[in-house]
């Protein structure tokens, strides 16, 4: 993983306590549309790994367990700020309206 993409994935992970509901959820937003683009360029790694047997092979197949590997890390963080946020939308004067934010993502 270039270091470019990693510490965009370590930022990713890491949120600020100080962070508003509707920051975590616009960065929550982020990172899905992150995961959705991951998701289609593994498709098409693992298209042209089928398609094509030769040299090029062997760095699509590390670049296929690149992708995969940061979109693993990239999930399994959201999963969990997902998590903190549907705490947080629980209670407050706004609680209703958090909660249905959450909801749809």
């Amino acid at each position: 993983m270039s270091r470019d993409r990693l510490a965009a994935a370590r930022a990713q992970r890491q949120q600020p306590a100080s962070a508003s509901s509707h920051e975590m959820v616009s960065s929550i937003q982020e990172s899905i549309e992150r995961i959705n683009s991951n998701v289609h360029q593994i498709a098409t790694l693992h298209a042209r790994l089928l398609n094509v047997i030769d040299e090029s092979q062997a760095q699509d197949a590390a670049q296929l367990d690149q992708v995969a590997a940061e979109t693993r890390t990239l999930n399994n963080g959201l999963k969990e700020r997902i998590r903190v946020l549907e705490r947080l939308a629980s209670s407050g004067p706004d609680a209703r309206m958090r909660q249905n934010r959450v909801r749809g993502l």
